[in-house]
């Protein structure tokens, strides 16, 4: 230590002051961590900040299933696409009002639903059953010895 206007002034960094290694490692691996954790929020953010996959009017996801749905129901009624879509664009502010959002969520499980309804339900309301019937067994006499 050398002094200066009387006062002793410790050495600079470099100019043969103690190293402490252990402390400085540590510190080290504490910044480094603070550094992931920052890169996490980052990527995070960036996630939160892209845009979402984009929406589906309710309008759009009922207009479908209305048209399945009355060319199955009231096929006679020749209800066209247009109407279904009017329609769907009078009945989703409805859906809206007590579902917000709701039926987005559902938008998959709809499509698979009509899908389904609309190949399945022209044969169910055709009557044709969904296997043959089995053959009901010969009828077996009771008494042997009547015969």
């Amino acid at each position: 230590m050398s002094k200066q206007g009387g006062e002793p002034v410790s050495p600079a960094a470099g100019e043969g002051a103690p190293v402490d290694t252990a402390h400085d490692r540590a510190e080290l691996e504490a910044l480094a961590a603070v550094q992931a954790e920052s890169e996490v929020a980052a990527e995070a953010a960036a996630v939160a900040a892209a845009p979402a996959e984009p929406e589906i009017s309710t309008a759009e996801l009922l207009a479908l299933p209305m048209q399945v749905a009355f060319s199955i129901a009231a096929p006679n009624w020749n209800i066209t696409g247009t109407e279904c879509q009017n329609m769907a664009e009078a009945w989703a502010p409805v859906i809206d009002k007590y579902m917000p959002g709701g039926l987005n969520r559902f938008g998959p499980e709809m499509a698979a639903a009509m899908v389904t309804l609309a190949i399945l339900a022209p044969r169910v309301l055709a009557g044709k059953p969904a296997r043959e019937p089995k053959p009901k067994p010969a009828p077996v006499d009771a008494d042997p010895v009547a015969a």
